[in-house]
C-alpha cells in the first residue's frame, strides 16, 4: 500500500478511529525497524480490509 493509498484510507474511517490511527503511519512506512513493519503490515492489511467492505 502506497503512502496515499494508506491515507486515503485513513480518511474512510469515523473521526475518532481516524484520530487514533494516523500516528500508526510511521510505522507503516518504516521498513528499517522490524517492530515498526510488523506493525505496518497489520495496520496495512487492516486499511486494505477495510477498503473492500466499503
Amino acid at each position: 500500500m502506497r503512502p496515499d493509498e494508506f491515507r486515503h484510507a485513513l480518511s474512510l474511517f469515523p473521526a475518532p478511529l481516524h484520530a487514533h490511527a494516523l500516528p500508526l503511519d510511521r510505522c507503516a512506512f518504516h521498513a528499517a525497524c522490524p517492530p515498526c513493519q510488523r506493525i505496518g503490515d497489520v495496520v496495512t492489511l487492516a486499511l486494505a480490509a477495510c477498503c473492500i467492505c466499503t
